[in-house]
């Protein structure tokens, strides 16, 4: 057998999943997310359009993505190399999936939703106005607004009781 041809083989080649691991999947980014989103400097965003996939780096100071709600995140769109390859794929498909990172820490936080390219200076304005002084004074001209968001935290070796 050189490749998996359904989904029963592949399955059939694995363990099922423990109960724990189905569990920490969450509809709401609970308060150990957001404090996680809140220090992380870097993430990486993937997406998919009729080019293929494609994951880029998106980073700055701790505090540049902002929560909006449990469910919805806005990422800034600062000037990059004019590709437009993310947000491309993002108009074509709004799947997207995130991977926030923590340098030093032996943790991930995984968050999968749909995205949308905002514009809206009043969002823009209103979300960046707490964390202006974290990202230099600067306010982004466009933002992917994330959301209808499913959050795992990976690594940490907590469980589910534990997050609340």
């Amino acid at each position: 057998m050189g490749t998996m041809g359904t989904l029963e083989d592949l399955r059939g080649c694995y363990p099922r999943p423990l109960e724990r691991s189905l569990r920490k999947s969450l509809t709401k980014l609970d308060a150990h997310m957001r404090h996680f989103i809140s220090l992380s400097p870097f993430l990486c965003l993937g997406t998919s359009g009729d080019g293929g996939g494609d994951v880029t780096p998106r980073g700055d100071s701790p505090g540049f993505v902002h929560v909006l709600d449990d469910q919805t995140l806005l990422i800034p769109d600062w000037p990059g190399n004019n590709r437009l390859d993310s947000l491309t794929n993002v108009v074509a498909n709004p799947n997207v999936g995130l991977l926030f990172l923590i340098p030093g820490v032996n943790e991930t936080l995984r968050v999968n939703g749909s995205a949308e390219i905002t514009m809206e200076p009043v969002l823009l304005e209103r979300e960046s106005a707490d964390a202006i002084e974290a990202v230099g004074g600067r306010l982004p001209d466009r933002a992917q607004r994330a959301a209808d968001l499913r959050a795992d935290a990976e690594g940490s070796g907590r469980d589910d009781a534990e997050r609340g």
